[in-house]
């Protein structure tokens, strides 16, 4: 075993779905792993969820730390020579705090105890509405950043971009190395009972809940090529001081009620390919958080390029069709 091997990779927000599928990923390739949980049950879940789905989990430990409690990481990143800080609030009234708080408190911790590299989980929404003008087809990079003051881009999208802004310049002051991911609408195989995310919206869609379609596109990615894309971030050299977007293809809800049914056949009966028009989802966003997120999607978006992922490290996203198709069956098993 080699001495990075030897060492624990600490994984924030380790029962969050993008988390669950990282573990699995780093423990099939000999890591020791250990993940914050917020109680000692989810931590007991975890672990027998992932020893479900397949990972060894005698390399795997939990730890109890809030994201907002300083005091409870130097004790987590004892032995850590690596970190993924995964852990995130996509909704509710803490989402700012816990992004801008508890990434600079993963990170002060982390630069204390000596370690080599974090990795942090930022989002494409903070590239996706950069200052300078940019239309339906645009390719946004790497060198983009959202403008946080903009109007309509989501109280999400600005947290993610202001915490990464953050980190980077508190990476800098701390001498720490840095490597932020920027990911899609993240899609795939469910690992336990959770349904959030857009995982609930493709169960929305199975169970006939969703009547109506909001008028959006997304591009979507696999969860399992983003904690590829993590994994190897994490490892190579090359990528220390790096930012990647992790995205695939473009498509609209309708395409992917569309290919739903196409593929699922009779369990995909439910499936609805209504849309319904822009005011609606404007209007459902004022009493439903789900529906608020989507609408800053509404209309021409530019294009999340993740062509210096796929030159620098190699990493190929699998064709969305075939990740729907996962997801879906994941949820009706």
């Amino acid at each position: 075993m080699t001495d990075a091997k030897n060492k624990w990779v600490l994984v924030t927000g380790g029962t969050g779905f993008l988390a669950r599928h990282t573990i699995l990923g780093l423990l099939a390739r000999g890591h020791r792993v250990r993940a914050s949980v917020r109680s000692a049950d989810k931590g007991a879940q975890l672990r027998a969820m992932l020893a479900a789905a397949g990972g060894n989990v005698e390399g795997f430990k939990t730890v109890l730390a809030d994201l907002m409690d300083a005091q409870a990481w130097p004790q987590a990143m004892d032995g850590v020579r690596h970190v993924m800080h995964l852990a995130t609030l996509m909704q509710g009234d803490n989402v700012l705090a816990a992004a801008m708080e508890g990434t600079r408190n993963v990170l002060r911790a982390s630069a204390k105890a000596g370690v080599a590299r974090v990795v942090l989980t930022s989002s494409g929404l903070a590239a996706l509405h950069p200052a300078r003008k940019v239309g339906a087809g645009t390719a946004v990079t790497e060198t983009d950043w959202t403008d946080p003051e903009r109007r309509h881009i989501g109280e999400y999208a600005r947290a993610k971009t202001l915490a990464e802004r953050d980190a980077w310049r508190l990476a800098k002051e701390l001498g720490l190395s840095l490597t932020t991911i920027l990911p899609g609408a993240i899609l795939g195989p469910a690992l336990g009972p959770d349904r959030g995310g857009w995982l609930g919206m493709i169960g929305g869609m199975l169970s006939g809940q969703m009547k109506a379609l909001p008028p959006i596109g997304l591009q979507m990615v696999d969860v399992r090529d983003v904690a590829e894309l993590h994994i190897n971030a994490l490892f190579s050299p090359e990528a220390a001081g790096q930012r990647y977007i992790a995205a695939g293809e473009k498509l609209s809800l309708r395409e992917v009620a569309e290919i739903l049914r196409q593929d699922l056949g009779a369990a995909a009966r439910q499936v609805g390919t209504r849309e319904m028009p822009a005011w609606g989802l404007r209007l459902a966003g004022l009493v439903s958080p789900q529906a608020r997120q989507a609408v800053p999607l509404l209309g021409p978006s530019p294009m999340l390029s993740a062509a210096k992922a796929e030159r620098e490290l190699g990493w190929t996203p699998r064709p969305m069709r075939q990740s729907i198709g996962d997801t879906a069956r994941s949820l009706l098993a």
